[in-house]
């Protein structure tokens, strides 16, 4: 639509098709990012309530020291 309304160079053309490209893949990785570190978080939660190698004490310190820092 806005190529109807203004005069586009193909120069300009290529960058802006680039930078939408770059704006893709960086929305992409922080959506994986995000899910991974959520995934991780629902691991941890698993292994806290499992008990899963006896790491229980462990967590719970490092949570407690991510709570008192908040």
């Amino acid at each position: 639509m806005a190529a109807a309304i203004f005069t586009v160079k193909s120069f300009t053309r290529t960058w802006l098709t680039s930078g939408f490209w770059i704006a893709y893949v960086y929305i992409a990785c922080l959506l994986i990012l995000s899910l991974a570190r959520f995934a991780i978080g629902l691991a941890a939660d698993f292994a806290a309530r499992r008990n899963i190698f006896w790491l229980r004490n462990s967590i719970a310190r490092e949570r407690g020291i991510v709570a008192y820092r908040a």
